[in-house]
């Protein structure tokens, strides 16, 4: 089996590659850049073509999907393999989903079944996502960095603020109302998605004012991809999903800042958090797990436009040993036994159960300790790739 692999921008790619050389994997690498700014790479697939040219290929992998190397990939006759950690995937106008050599695995299960549903395909497979702790292991925290990362509670992330509020005065009163109760309710709901179903054409022609699409089109548009006159329910879909994102995560890192020492890492700087330490970035490779050993409760927020799948930053907290609190998502709940991790299922359940698990430190450290163990068994990267290669014909 000879693999080759593109290195881009995404965070698990390090892992992927080192667990393909302990299984003796025989890979290449090219790491040239796609625009992911266009709607389509024309140079980019010319690129793909030489390399498939240059060398016999049995697969070509990508983290995440790239219509790109699905269109080099059909002309050549090699297999695509993607495997997805964000959600939605931009899909919806690629004629790669329907290539032979096209095959597909998402993380979020719910996705899986709409694009089967919706495309009338079979080539896309759900397979969660996996960590490395054997990692995670080498970063043993110096006394200085446990200092700098000690946190009783601390939160790793953007707040995704899209300004959806400021954007639908550009809409009709009625319909905005409409999106803004949509939003409220979806605050309050977890587990599954109430907002998209209730985004008709009636709703989308409504809010589809030439303002409103100016607004946001820059935001969700890809360069040279077309507009229609009419949002697509996708697009605003998303747009709602960072909204609820946003108020989600200052509500829940405010109310907690205002009973206990809260910690908030991140590129950005929030006026709006008053109770909350802000300390700036930090990288994700090496400090990022330091800062999951360091802190008593890890939080999960998730990004409301994964309905169903376990985040990687879930995985990422346990691999370490961290104490994992996050939101309720359905196979969290389904594929981690309930004593590895806590979950949530309103803001007021957050504040009570990191007040419970920061006065039960026995708990709290016992739970960590399974977390821990449950990723070290049943969610390693040599499990999901072996998956996909039997599932690919590349392994028996």
């Amino acid at each position: 089996m000879r693999i080759l692999v593109y290195r881009w921008r995404s965070l698990t790619n390090f892992d992927i590659e080192e667990e393909l050389q302990r299984m003796r994997v025989e890979f290449d690498v090219f790491d040239d850049d796609c625009d992911l700014s266009v709607f389509h790479d024309d140079k980019f697939v010319e690129i793909v073509r030489e390399y498939l040219r240059r060398k016999s290929y049995d697969a070509v992998f990508t983290v995440n999907y790239f219509t790109p190397i699905a269109e080099a990939c059909q002309d050549a006759g090699v297999l695509y393999i993607s495997w997805s950690y964000d959600s939605p995937m931009r899909i919806e106008t690629s004629k790669g989903l329907f290539f032979d050599t096209t095959k597909i695995f998402s993380f979020d299960a719910l996705e899986v079944e709409e694009i089967k549903k919706k495309y009338g395909i079979t080539n896309v497979w759900h397979l969660p996502l996996a960590v490395s702790t054997r990692r995670f292991d080498r970063y043993i925290p110096s006394s200085a960095e446990r200092k700098r990362y000690k946190s009783e509670i601390s939160f790793i992330g953007q707040l995704y603020d899209n300004g959806l509020y400021y954007d639908l005065q550009h809409v009709p009163e009625y319909w905005r109302e409409y999106i803004r109760s949509l939003t409220d309710v979806q605050l309050d709901t977890y587990g599954m998605d109430i907002m998209r179903p209730a985004l008709s054409e009636e709703v989308l022609k409504a809010v589809s004012t030439q303002d409103f699409m100016d607004a946001v089109g820059n935001a969700v548009y890809l360069k040279g991809e077309s507009r229609p006159k009419v949002i697509q329910e996708l697009f605003l879909w998303i747009w709602m999903c960072r909204n609820v994102t946003f108020r989600e995560r200052l509500m829940i890192l405010e109310l907690l800042g205002k009973h206990f020492p809260v910690r908030f890492f991140s590129y950005q700087k929030s006026e709006i958090l008053k109770n909350v330490e802000q300390c700036g970035q930090v990288d994700w490779f090496e400090e990022m797990p330091k800062v999951f050993k360091c802190s008593r409760i890890n939080l999960n927020i998730s990004v409301r436009k994964i309905v169903s799948a376990i985040p990687q930053r879930c995985l990422d907290i346990m691999g370490c040993g961290g104490f994992l609190l996050s939101n309720f998502q359905p196979e969290l709940a389904e594929l981690v036994p309930d004593d590895a991790c806590v979950m949530y299922e309103s803001v007021l359940d957050a504040y009570e159960k990191a007040q419970y698990y920061l006065e039960h430190e026995d708990e709290r450290k016992k739970i960590s300790m399974r977390g821990y163990e449950v990723m070290k068994k049943d969610f390693t990267y040599r499990s999901r790739l072996e998956t996909m290669f039997r599932i690919t014909g590349l392994m028996k």
